[in-house]
């Protein structure tokens, strides 16, 4: 897949990253491409899953599959251009967005509120298992 620059990279990204964090030595940051029209789940390097929109595929659930876009991201001139749309990717993060994404059918709240019902009667080991 290749990615052209943006045609005019963005400092929105950078000021609301500076705005939040206050660093006074944050990068330009800029999108390298078009986003997608959703937001899902990709991998940027090996060990970082990231959930949000970037210029590539994402999936709803994390899977062993998820796409790397790492090697999409460089730097031209003086910005850093990064595959994903990075204040959403961080304000994600900070507000746990992806936890509400695609909920695992225990977390729901009828199937909480029945598990601790019931929960008196089941075995300790069931209740170990399930905490």
């Amino acid at each position: 897949m290749r990615m052209g620059i943006a045609e005019t990279p963005s400092l929105t990204f950078s000021a609301h990253l500076l705005e939040y964090y206050q660093c006074a030595d944050l990068p330009a940051f800029a999108l390298s491409g078009e986003l997608g029209d959703s937001a899902g789940f990709f991998r940027f390097g090996p060990d970082v899953i990231c959930y949000g929109q970037t210029v590539g595929k994402t999936y709803s659930t994390v899977n062993g599959h998820l796409v790397d876009i790492a090697e999409h991201a460089r730097v031209v001139n003086d910005y850093v251009l990064v595959p994903f749309d990075i204040t959403g990717v961080v304000d994600n993060l900070r507000y746990e967005t992806y936890a509400h994404s695609n909920k695992r059918w225990v977390e729901k709240s009828w199937v909480r509120g029945l598990y601790y019902r019931l929960r008196p009667a089941l075995p300790v080991a069931f209740r170990k298992h399930h905490q």
